[in-house]
């Protein structure tokens, strides 16, 4: 009798179905851990997100092996959620403040419960942990868009962005009675002063 072909009986299974449940699941865990972290615990644990998101804690561990695994997925979680996960680099600052405008416009489409675990004291500690990694891909960003910059320059674009583009500016501006729209604008506006003001001092530099 022939024996089963070795490669074919190794190929990995691949299911649609199967992939679209876990990735159901794994949003499940994460609406969890957005529900603990709008509740105002001071701490997330894995058994509370388990009970949250209605499945066990083995479940919550198979998907996210460790916590900050868990919250370095919240934010393309709540991307996804807004249809607005954005995974590629601008090209030209035209894009970039696309994404600008985007991130005002998920913010005013997240629901109640991931606003609140957003403007948390746990999303406040989740962002500080994902600082870094968001300094790094602004300062990328600027770079593609604004290349003339020097570095010290680049840094304060930078920091102005993350400054004016946090939930608790977001929150402040739209509550001055603007639209995410028009917040954005501002928000835009004083980016490309920055950009203009940097360059500006480059060249007298430069001159002088």
């Amino acid at each position: 009798m022939p024996l089963a072909n070795t490669a074919q009986s190794r190929r990995p299974y691949s299911s649609p179905l199967r992939e679209q449940q876990t990735a159901g699941t794994r949003d499940r865990i994460l609406a969890g851990l957005a529900q603990t972290m709008a509740d105002g615990l001071a701490e997330v644990s894995m058994p509370a997100v388990a009970q949250a998101a209605g499945v066990s804690v083995a479940t919550v561990y198979r998907h996210f092996p460790t916590k900050r695994a868990l919250f370095e997925a919240l934010p393309g979680y709540f991307a996804r959620l807004v249809g607005m996960d954005r995974p590629t680099l601008p090209a030209s600052q035209a894009e970039f403040e696309d994404m600008i405008r985007e991130l005002f416009v998920m913010y005013e489409r997240l629901g109640d419960v991931a606003r609140a675990a957003m403007d948390s004291q746990l999303g406040d500690e989740a962002r500080r942990a994902q600082m870094p990694q968001r300094i790094d891909g602004l300062s990328e960003a600027v770079g593609i868009v604004a290349p003339d910059l020097s570095p010290p320059a680049r840094d304060r674009v930078v920091r102005l962005v993350l400054v004016l583009t946090a939930s608790g500016a977001q929150r402040m501006l739209t509550r001055t009675g603007q639209t995410a729209q028009a917040a954005a604008e501002d928000v835009i506006w004083a980016v490309r002063a920055l950009i203009e003001t940097e360059r500006s001092k480059q060249k007298e530099d430069t001159t002088g």
